[in-house]
């Protein structure tokens, strides 16, 4: 679509300006711009102009290039009524529905960060994903995503919709072709990302609604995909060991970050904002921002004995104001990206052997998963506490607000645990 002047619209493809394309109207036939176009055919522009004052759309056929019977003539008038009738519509602001030249409304300045109803969708988006206060993971999340939703909006020639414009079924025609954009780079796309792709881009939208720039938000129609989720790999006693031999000689640093991810029951975004003046070495305690049924709240994290000597080692010169990871995974007043560490992990673990790494392929947060198996694990078999115990202590110590997420998600026996539970029963038939 065509962005005209007065909140019209016209078929065809809007160009980009800013790279030397220019519009373009659809011209019949498809291919009159090549050297197989035949002269045999009628050729005419044709359009559909919609203005929102009137039900319904204009078509309007343009032909005067017919009685040309040289393919380089024929070609050449069309380009000139095509340039004529762009320069009519866009700079004079005809209209074909009372065949005038309607002078535009004057516009009041805008200001380039404000998003208006007016203002394109992935400018609009854009615009929101600058203003939105999220972490700095999500914020790179963000940006991913905006930058193939742009090329599918761009693929279906709805990026150029002014945001007031959007329904639900142009999101949704957007999230689907965002499949077809990734794979045409081969790059993985699954129900999973579908879902990604939704939850993100539905933020936007909250912030762009919750400032009445739009009545509501259109995300909140489109329903979440249904998948099964992938059964996650764990490592082995053996890889464990081989993992944390190569990290002692390769990356001691980052060996250490490892071994107090294993045992902290947070993740990596979390201890990234940890500074020196949250740990409490005496008490073998840190704290941590989290979110809790979507407040962040901070909370008391312990450390276990076998993990102290990590923590003690990472606060040797750590001052309270330093971030205890910081650049480098080593205290400093810089912030490190969570994002480095799944690239350390990747460098070290899952890249090649040829390439330095050990080839297991393995994501580092299987690290917190398997910690939350062996302490459900050496709970109820060391210390004879209660399933529900063990469950609410483990819950504890990964900051849920309960223990449906162990049972769900991080205990990957839990299953095995259900059918031991009924191996045992002995309910005789006689």
């Amino acid at each position: 679509m065509i962005l005209l002047p007065n909140n019209c619209r016209c078929t065809g493809k809007p160009g980009n300006l800013q790279k030397g394309i220019q519009p373009s109207l659809p011209i019949h036939p498809k291919n009159w711009n090549t050297l197989k176009a035949s002269l045999k055919e009628d050729w005419y522009v044709s359009y559909r102009f919609y203005d929102p004052r009137f039900h319904g759309f204009k078509q309007r056929i343009i032909k005067g290039m017919n009685e040309f019977k040289t393919l380089e003539e024929r070609q050449t008038v069309t380009r000139a009524i095509m340039r004529d009738e762009l320069f009519m519509l866009m700079k004079k602001s005809f209209n074909p529905f009372t065949g005038e030249c309607i002078e535009p409304e004057p516009k009041k300045p805008v200001n380039p960060k404000e998003i208006t109803a007016d203002t394109p969708l992935i400018e609009a988006l854009e615009k929101a994903k600058d203003e939105i206060k999220v972490s700095i993971t999500v914020k790179r999340d963000l940006k991913s995503v905006l930058k193939y939703f742009s090329k599918a909006a761009e693929l279906l020639e709805k990026n150029e919709i002014p945001i007031g414009q959007i329904k639900s079924r142009d999101i949704r025609l957007i999230l689907n072709s965002c499949q077809h954009v990734k794979e045409a780079e081969k790059k993985r796309w699954s129900e999973n990302q579908f879902n990604h792709y939704r939850s993100h881009i539905s933020m936007l939208f909250t912030l762009i609604s919750d400032d009445d720039i739009i009545d509501f938000n259109p995300v909140s129609k489109i329903k979440k995909a249904d998948y099964a989720p992938e059964i996650r790999t764990m490592l082995t006693d053996e890889q464990r060991a081989l993992v944390d031999e190569h990290l002692k000689l390769r990356a001691p640093v980052f060996r250490r970050y490892v071994n107090i991810f294993f045992h902290s029951g947070a993740r990596s975004a979390e201890l990234m904002r940890v500074q020196g003046k949250h740990v409490d070495l005496p008490k073998q305690r840190y704290q941590v921002l989290v979110k809790k049924r979507k407040k962040m709240v901070w909370v008391w994290k312990m450390i276990k004995d076998i993990a102290l000597p990590f923590w003690e080692e990472a606060m040797t010169s750590c001052r309270a104001n330093d971030y205890v990871f910081g650049r480098g995974l080593v205290s400093g007043n810089l912030q490190q990206d969570p994002h480095h560490i799944s690239e350390l992990w990747f460098k070290y673990v899952k890249q090649p052997k040829d390439k330095g790494g050990l080839g297991i392929d393995v994501d580092i947060y299987s690290l917190k998963h398997l910690h939350t198996t062996e302490v459900r694990d050496i709970l109820e078999e060391n210390t004879q506490m209660q399933d529900e115990e063990a469950l609410k202590e483990i819950a504890e110590h990964n900051s849920h607000t309960s223990t449906a997420m162990v049972v769900k998600i991080y205990d990957t026996k839990n299953d095995d645990r259900k059918g031991k539970k009924v191996k045992t029963i002995r309910n005789a038939f006689a």
